[in-house]
């Protein structure tokens, strides 16, 4: 990865915690991240099973295409297992990776704490997504470390002021945050609990250590605790992922939280009295009649022309340095607007075709009549008339790309906000 460039993973893409009602539309989510973002990382398993988004890739051929166009380009990454990381699968990974994951997933892996199998729309979805990205470039997911980070940091964060002040982690009552303190404390103390002492006959994920598979499980014990236990669990394995992959995440829903950055000891953390402050780009919440950005055919390859634009390294640079004193909120909106009129320039190229309306032919032919009386060299008869058609859909292209152009770049300025969060 480009350590130059910035990188999101779209962790609110979990169909647990996805809200498609206060979500911004999701084409237009990744036609604008692609715009903020160098990397933008897309998990596998969220394009098949976010019912939303899986639905709307299975009943839309163009959002389909639209959404191939965008990985083909680069624009989006697929996060997936690194083939070698599979056993004992019918699928081949090397060759169909989202079948093959969504196999292990159902042999060895929870959907929000219960078995999963796929549908038969998610198993045909996955087989259509293998044909038509074989050919592109997959981003591996990172190693996991040697020793667990998920339930070290789920217990300190249960043990601290986040699980009693945080809303929607609020009715975490005590039985259940002590029981998951002392479940956090060994991979395999969660297999007994729920084997032993809850008498179940069958757990998913046994043998893999105390991670979200099995939280979830745990989480179902407390009913009273489990949406926010659930909304924690999230949380910090969203916290966790983001740091093994070096991306940014996205946060700021009703269900997502993002964990306090830690120094690595107690003390450490007492001595930052200073709230963390955390600014984040994000797209504007909002129905996708509000949200004017362009997601069509195409829109992949605008894109990429603008990624190749000067003025999307600019904006990488600016963008790292986002949140220093010395750069001011000014110079952030400079720099993204040239670069959203490097995209309005590339899309207007590409989307306004040339227009065949009498009234260009005739514009066009005034311009050839009025070069003849002026002495240039046009040849009369056949030839003009070959003049005039071609230069009457190009003047019309020309000057209905300009305001086409300045919509575009308007309505992009508007789409994004800056959110500063205190993360304390």
């Amino acid at each position: 990865m480009d350590a130059n460039q910035s990188a999101i993973l779209l962790t609110h893409w979990d169909p647990d915690i996805y809200v498609p009602q206060v979500a911004t539309p999701w084409l237009q989510e990744l036609v604008v991240h692609s715009l903020l973002f160098g990397h933008v990382v897309v998990r596998d398993v969220d394009v098949f099973q976010n019912l939303h988004i899986g639905r709307y890739l299975t009943e839309s051929y163009v959002d389909f295409e639209i959404f191939v166009e965008l990985v083909r380009n680069g624009c989006v990454e697929i996060l997936t297992l690194r083939p070698e990381s599979y056993k004992n699968l019918k699928a081949n990974p090397g060759i169909a990776p989202f079948t093959a994951r969504s196999e292990r997933h159902s042999a060895s892996r929870s959907h929000m704490g219960e078995k999963w199998h796929p549908e038969e729309w998610q198993e045909a979805l996955c087989l259509r997504l293998d044909a038509a990205l074989n050919r592109v470039a997959l981003r591996y997911q990172a190693p996991f470390p040697a020793q667990n980070d998920f339930a070290p940091r789920l217990a300190s964060v249960l043990r601290g002021e986040p699980a009693k002040n945080v809303p929607w982690f609020r009715d975490i009552e005590g039985d259940a945050r002590e029981k998951f303190i002392e479940l956090c404390a060994g991979d395999d103390l969660w297999e007994s609990y729920l084997l032993a002492d809850c008498g179940e006959k069958e757990i998913v994920g046994q043998g893999q250590g105390f991670y979200r598979t099995a939280a979830y499980q745990c989480a179902r014990k407390f009913p009273h605790s489990e949406r926010a236990l659930r909304n924690l669990i999230q949380s910090v394995y969203a916290w966790c992922e983001c740091s093994r992959e070096d991306t940014e995440g996205r946060y700021g829903s009703r269900l997502l939280w993002e964990v306090p950055y830690s120094y690595g000891s107690a003390a450490e953390d007492e001595a930052a009295i200073e709230p963390y402050v955390n600014v984040q780009v994000v797209p504007k919440r909002g129905r996708q009649s509000e949200l004017a950005v362009p997601a069509v055919p195409e829109i992949g390859q605008i894109l990429a022309a603008t990624r190749a634009h000067p003025a999307f390294g600019n904006f990488q640079q600016v963008w790292a340095a986002i949140g220093r004193p010395e750069l001011s909120e000014r110079n952030f909106w400079i720099a993204y607007e040239q670069l959203v009129e490097a995209f309005a320039e590339n899309a207007a190229a590409k989307l306004v075709r040339p227009g065949n309306h009498a009234v260009w032919a005739l514009i066009a032919s005034g311009i050839t009549l009025a070069g003849h009386y002026f002495g240039l060299s046009i040849a009369a008869g056949a030839a003009s008339e070959v003049c005039t058609a071609l230069l009457g859909p190009e003047l019309s292209r020309a000057v209905r790309s300009i305001p086409f152009a300045q919509r575009v770049k308007g309505d992009l300025v508007k789409a994004v906000e800056i959110r500063t969060n205190k993360v304390s």
